[in-house]
This record gives C-alpha cells, sequence and structure tokens, in this order.
C-alpha cells in the first residue's frame, strides 16, 4: 500500500531528515543564540516598544495642535477686540505682547492667531474648530488609556498583529500530521474502505476528504483557487477523470493525499498536483470527475461545437481508459457533470449570450466506447 511504502521511505532515504538551526539574533546589540519562544518574545517586546513610542508621539501632535485650537477659540470669543488690538500695534511683536497680557494665551498661540487669515475667524470655523476639539480630546484620552495600561497596549499589539496575518497570511504548504512515533509495521498497511470525497480545484489539484459529508463554503480557501468537481467515493475505490478530448480515465481514490479531518472547509493546498495520477496531452484538460457506479443516470457532455450526449455507466471493469464521446477534428469538450437524479435541467450559454435550458431525460443515453 502507499502508506507502508511511504514510511519505508521516511525511515531509509533521506526524505525525512531531522536537522538543528543556530539561530543568532542582535538582542540589545549583543549576539545571542535563540530558541523559538525566544524568538517569539524578542519580536514581541520589539513591537510593544514601537507601538508605545508611537502612541506618544502621536499623543504629542495631537496635544499640540489641541493647544493652537485652544488659542483660536480664545481669540474668537472677542475677535473684534483682538482685530483691535492688532491693528492699533506698531509691530507683529508688540501686538504679540499685548494679546499675550490681554488673553493670557502663550508664545506660541499667539504666533499661530497673527498667522491665520481673518477669513479663517468666522462662526462657522469656530463651529469647525470645537468639533476637532472634541475629536482631539476623544484620541488624547484613547492613547493615554493605551499607555497607562499595558494590558490595553497588549490587546492592541494582538490586534494590529492579527489584521496582518489576516492580509498577508497563507496556508501551509505542507501538512503537519501526528505520529504516534511507532517505527513502520513489517505487514502492509491496510486502509479502510470509508466514504469520503474527491475534490478537483480550479488550479488542477487533487485530493480526497476524510468523511462523506457535505462540503462547508465559509472557511478561508487561497485566493483564485476553487473546488469545481468533488464525487462521492470510498478510499479503496474508484472514480473517473473526464478530459477535454473526451477519454474517462481510471484513477484509484487510496493514492490521492487525504485532507486533515480537523479542516472545516476543504483547502487544496494540501493536495496534490492532477498531473502526478494522470497523463494529459498538452492542449487536453480535466472537465470533471465521475463515480464508477452502474446505479448512477451516468454523465452529460457538452462539446465546443454545440453536440451534447448523455453516457450510460456501464463502463467495463478491465479497461483503465474509455473514449465517452467521439469528437469531430477541432471539437472538444467544454462541459461535463455528473448527472444525480436525471431528472436535472441541462443549461447551455452560447458565445453570442443565448441560453438553452431544457430537460436531461430528453436526451437518449449511449453508451461509451469501450476502449480508446
Amino acid at each position: 500500500m502507499p502508506e507502508a511504502v511511504l514510511e519505508q521511505l521516511y525511515k531509509l532515504t533521506p526524505m525525512e531528515e531531522s536537522f538543528g538551526i543556530n539561530n543568532v539574533a542582535l538582542v540589545d546589540g549583543q549576539p545571542l543564540t535563540l530558541g523559538l519562544k525566544e524568538l517569539l518574545e524578542v519580536y514581541l517586546d520589539h513591537r510593544f516598544n514601537v507601538v508605545r513610542r508611537r502612541s506618544e508621539f502621536r499623543r504629542g501632535k495631537r496635544r499640540d495642535r489641541l493647544h493652537l485650537v485652544e488659542g483660536l477659540l480664545t481669540a474668537l470669543v472677542d475677535i473684534d477686540e483682538v482685530i483691535r488690538l492688532i491693528r492699533s500695534s506698531e509691530n507683529s511683536a508688540q501686538a504679540k505682547e499685548r494679546l499675550i497680557e490681554r488673553f493670557s494665551l502663550s508664545d506660541i498661540q499667539t504666533q499661530y492667531i497673527l498667522d491665520t487669515p481673518l477669513r479663517r475667524l468666522t462662526k462657522y470655523d469656530r463651529i469647525e474648530l470645537e468639533s476637532e476639539k472634541d475629536r482631539l480630546n476623544t484620541e488624547i484620552e484613547e492613547l493615554t488609556r493605551i499607555l497607562d495600561s499595558d494590558a490595553e497596549l497588549r490587546k492592541l499589539v494582538s490586534t494590529e498583529l492579527a489584521a496582518v496575518a489576516k492580509k498577508f497570511g497563507n496556508d501551509r504548504r505542507t501538512l503537519l500530521l501526528e505520529s504516534a512515533g511507532t517505527p513502520a509495521a513489517v505487514v502492509p498497511l491496510q486502509v479502510a474502505d470509508d466514504p469520503c470525497r474527491v475534490l478537483l480545484s480550479s488550479t488542477g489539484l487533487l485530493a480526497r476528504t476524510a468523511d462523506n459529508e457535505p462540503l462547508a463554503d465559509d472557511g478561508k480557501r487561497v485566493k483564485h483557487d476553487v473546488i469545481v468537481s468533488a464525487v462521492p467515493a470510498t478510499a479503496r475505490g474508484e472514480i473517473g477523470v473526464v478530459t477535454s478530448a473526451g477519454r474517462l480515465l481510471r484513477l484509484n481514490v487510496v493514492d490521492l493525499p487525504q485532507l486533515p479531518e480537523a479542516m472545516p472547509t476543504p483547502n487544496l493546498s494540501g493536495g496534490a498536483p492532477l498531473t502526478e495520477f494522470v497523463s494529459l496531452d498538452d492542449d487536453e484538460q480535466v472537465v470533471c470527475l465521475t463515480t464508477l457506479d452502474e446505479s448512477s443516470p451516468g454523465l452529460a457532455l457538452g462539446t465546443e461545437q454545440g453536440v451534447v450526449k448523455r453516457v450510460v455507466p456501464d463502463y467495463p471493469s478491465n479497461r483503465e481508459e474509455l473514449e465517452v464521446i467521439t469528437l469531430k477534428e477541432g471539437d472538444r469538450i467544454i462541459g461535463a457533470i455528473e448527472l444525480r437524479t436525471g431528472e436535472e435541467d441541462l443549461v447551455f450559454i452560447s458565445d453570442d449570450a443565448q441560453l438553452l435550458r431544457y430537460p436531461a431525460a430528453q436526451v437518449r443515453p449511449r453508451a461509451a466506447r469501450r476502449a480508446v
């Protein structure tokens, strides 16, 4: 069985090896050898420091802006007096001194008032300034809460790291599997003939699930990759692979990689390329998977030149390859699906946006050719 062969390959070849890693990193300017736990702790300390300094900087900027806004609001309370003092002053230095003395403003606030055009000192700008003052006070309170609470700081860092993981993270290219640590059995391993589903993705990956439960659709999958075909099977059974050249190829389910049971939504990043199991011509593609169950209503096929065929599932067990449809030169299968009840409707859309729909029962079932 493949599992027994794989176990021997792990044991007797370099396919599986253990090796050490010397993680040397600079910590506070000193080179240190760190384990995985220490690496994560040093990185988290760095993130805490970055977020703390960032929050202090942002709070300082907002306090500076709030100071200027409060000065403008003070001037707007008695704008006529402000204008009179400025106009009656000999120069800007005298105007600054008189404003500081009259309104108890700081040097920075006074200079900002002198630099502000009169057109901004209206009742509408006062409303905007009051709104900005409230917003700045709220932001300063939030930043102060983060800086004063280690728990809030850790919560913010955790949220930011989770956002980074969601945006840039991807699935493992290999699966982590649990092992009992026992040596390979002398007797070839036997695989239980349990129900499962065989899945095909749009990028040509094949895999089988650990059970025959309905597929979930609310989990995370690889971007631009969808499941284009899924058929029920058993772990030691066979399925058919239908190609665009009109061929049906038999495939042993036990040879396919099995997805972990803990995975709620099938993610075929743990699958294997289709080309590892079947040989295809350069311009040939797989269009669907099908069961080989004789009780099934069979296959419905549609070609590029408009030929429609229903195939009776009386496939001979002694043939690894069958021709399910005879194609004219230049024609190819562009759509195929296994019927579940035989009562389904077939829908075809032409290249000029025309739609044709009729019952599958109207198409007379025909047998596949016995051999290619």
